[in-house]
């Protein structure tokens, strides 16, 4: 069997390994497929008196799978607030700066926040996917907007009970 294994030159890992990357490809081109799909969508359906179409543009998106999607969508001029906008970032709710898609977002979060450290889960993240997804500084960076937003929802909540008479479990902290 080895002399077999030998002469095709290919064991289980390999084959494995040359799968996967067949199929990231093919989940990338079917990803940017769905996503001009949905542009195109967006262009004949959008308020044409509001949103002026102006040209298209390329964004790629790092991937919970392990690979970037790059992808063309249309940029507008929103007539009433004179703002340029996405509107399919804005349907998908993809954060405009971020080049890491909102579900690698929640898997690096959790590893960041539960790993031993950020770089520790950046190699845990390349180890599973074959190769370098996502850098240990954009989780350390992911963790602390995730929780700065946790804070802001927890003021909010306790602004909105103290504003119906008190809030016991932060009393303590907005009264000094």
């Amino acid at each position: 069997m080895e002399q077999i294994r030998q002469k095709l030159g290919i064991s289980f890992q390999d084959l494995e390994w040359a799968l996967k990357q067949e199929y990231d490809r093919g989940f990338a081109q079917s990803v940017k497929e769905a996503l001009e799909i949905l542009d195109e969508w967006i262009l004949q359906n959008r308020d044409r008196s509001r949103y002026k179409a102006v040209d298209r543009r390329e964004r790629t998106v790092q991937t919970v799978i392990g690979v970037a999607v790059t992808f063309k969508r249309r940029y507008y001029l929103d007539v009433e607030t004179g703002q340029y906008v996405f509107l399919l970032d804005e349907l998908l709710g993809l954060p405009k700066e971020k080049q890491i898609s909102p579900a690698l977002t929640e898997v690096a979060v959790m590893l960041g926040v539960s790993g031993p450290s950020y770089r520790i889960s950046a190699e845990h993240l390349e180890h599973s996917h074959g190769g370098k997804i996502i850098s240990h500084e954009s989780i350390r960076q992911a963790v602390l907007r995730a929780g700065e937003a946790v804070a802001a929802e927890e003021a909010s909540k306790c602004a909105r009970v103290r504003a119906k008479g008190g809030c016991q479990c932060c009393l303590s902290r907005w009264t000094g």
